[in-house]
C-alpha cells in the first residue's frame, strides 16, 4: 500500500526526527503543505527546491500538494 503522511501534521524543526520514522515505518511519500516549508511571503522556488532535496536525501518524496490557500484568510486574497 502507498502511503503519504502530509508535512502539516508536524512543525518544521522535528523534520529530521519525523523523516526517520516515516522511514522506520516504510513510509516513502510526504504530502507537502506550502506554507509549512515558509511564510507565502518568504516561500521562493529556491526554499521550494531545498524542501525537495531535504526530502530526497531522507528516501522520501511529494506525492501531492495540499491546500495552497492554508491559513491564509479569504480577506488577504
Amino acid at each position: 500500500m502507498k502511503l503519504a503522511v502530509s508535512n502539516l501534521a508536524w512543525d518544521v524543526q522535528d523534520n529530521q526526527k519525523v523523516f526517520k520514522l516515516l522511514n522506520d515505518l516504510d513510509i516513502n511519500n510526504v504530502e507537502g503543505v506550502l506554507s509549512k516549508i515558509d511564510t507565502w511571503d518568504n516561500l521562493t522556488e529556491e526554499k521550494i527546491q531545498s524542501y525537495s532535496n531535504l526530502l530526497k536525501d531522507n528516501n522520501l518524496g511529494i506525492n501531492s500538494l495540499q491546500s495552497l490557500f492554508f491559513n491564509v484568510r479569504c480577506d488577504d486574497i
